[in-house]
């Protein structure tokens, strides 16, 4: 995470805040956090804006319209397609494509059912894949391997409630 202000003088000449270096430093990046300020020093109009970015590796576009808990979900998403794909020796399109991730993270369903109602993810990847994809969207970080593999697996039978007991109140 990197943080940056960045003032941009108003340009009296145009009537505008040229954005060109805002716009240049924010491409590469994902913003977290923003705050502009506007203020004013010898009669002259400044914008002032604090970022809080991380850095998009290289080939790992944000997609337009996604805020930034949904891109941190996407990055999740892509970090554990990865380890997915190279454990099992596959291409990660064939894990989940670009646009399956995408709509993960756009939507954040919370159940197999809000999963299934997205376009690509069949019976056999929401068997396969299901219960982690849905643990990664509702994380705050990546899960490992391990639990990834843990969370496939068939849950143990559970242990049958102890009977319940009648108790007589008494006036």
């Amino acid at each position: 995470m990197t943080v940056r202000i960045i003032t941009i003088p108003f340009d009296r000449e145009r009537g505008i805040f040229p954005e060109e270096e805002l716009n240049r430093f924010c491409a590469a990046r994902q913003v977290l956090h923003k705050r502009p300020e506007f203020f004013s020093h010898q009669g002259r109009a400044w914008w002032t804006v604090w970022l809080e970015v991380e850095e998009v590796e290289p080939g790992q576009s944000i997609p337009e319209g996604l805020n930034a808990a949904q891109a941190g979900i996407l990055k999740r998403l892509r970090e554990w397609r990865m380890q997915v794909a190279d454990k099992a020796g596959l291409p990660a399109y064939v894990v989940l494509t670009n646009r399956e991730l995408e709509e993960v993270a756009r939507r954040k369903p919370g159940t197999l059912e809000a999963l299934r109602g997205i376009h690509g993810l069949g019976q056999k990847k929401l068997a396969r894949y299901g219960k982690a994809i849905l643990a990664l969207v509702s994380e705050t970080g990546p899960p490992t391997l391990e639990v990834t593999q843990a969370m496939d697996r068939e849950p143990p039978a559970e242990a049958e409630p102890p009977a319940a007991t009648e108790t007589a109140e008494h006036a």
